[in-house]
């Protein structure tokens, strides 16, 4: 999927939202209570006001029954072929636990070069977890 600005981001997630709740039937008040959010918050969003943060798209995405990937999306952040935001959190916090145990004198090259690169990816799935 394609990195989305931040303009589109706040326009596409106000209309994305309203046709969500409309496609459902629901009031305003019962998709915010659903989301996890207030209801001026909700509204603030059909109105094209600002769009939610990273982690704040996960619990709408819970409350809503909907794909993180496709809550993100709306709300204008990328989403690659790393995975779910979930996916790459729990792939850093892995990879550095393998990283951890092994001290740079005990490394030969071909691992010295193999945790530079498992700690560059850990950094670029970093980054794009954070919101």
């Amino acid at each position: 999927m394609s990195e989305l600005t931040e303009q589109q981001g706040q326009s596409g997630f106000g209309e994305w939202v309203r046709n969500i709740r409309r496609g459902r039937r629901w009031t305003e008040t019962e998709c915010a209570h659903r989301a996890g959010v207030s209801l001026q918050r909700w509204n603030r969003w059909e109105k094209r006001v600002g769009h939610p943060q990273r982690k704040t798209c996960e619990i709408i995405a819970q409350g809503l029954e909907l794909p993180v990937e496709e809550v993100l999306t709306a709300a204008g952040y990328a989403v690659g072929a790393a995975g779910s935001v979930e996916d790459r959190t729990d792939l850093c916090r892995r990879l550095e636990r393998v990283l951890k145990p092994l001290p740079p004198q005990a490394r030969t090259k071909a691992e010295e070069e193999l945790v530079r690169d498992a700690q560059q990816y850990v950094n670029l799935l970093r980054e794009s977890s954070d919101p």
